[in-house]
């Protein structure tokens, strides 16, 4: 059964991290520890998620000059964490 629509919203928390592929490649070990943790951290409930964001133009291009976050060129991943 669904809530009853509230209009002043909700307390909801969203955070969000670009991994560089080259962390995950060094130390996988660590970055599985601290997703874990994080997902754990949460008696109310969170949710942890990814998108592997690697490849294409963005991190492949001669002209370095636009807006793209320089954090995009080198990531692997985007982990997406949220908690109510």
């Amino acid at each position: 059964m669904l809530e009853l629509y509230n209009p002043t919203g909700s307390n909801f928390l969203v955070s969000s991290r670009l991994i560089p592929e080259s962390i995950i490649r060094k130390e996988p070990a660590k970055v599985a520890e601290v997703f874990t943790q994080a997902k754990g951290q949460s008696k109310t409930g969170s949710n942890l998620r990814g998108s592997f964001v690697a490849g294409g133009q963005v991190s492949n291009t001669t002209n370095k000059n636009n807006s793209v976050n320089p954090g995009w060129r080198t990531a692997l991943l985007q982990m997406i964490r949220s908690q109510s």
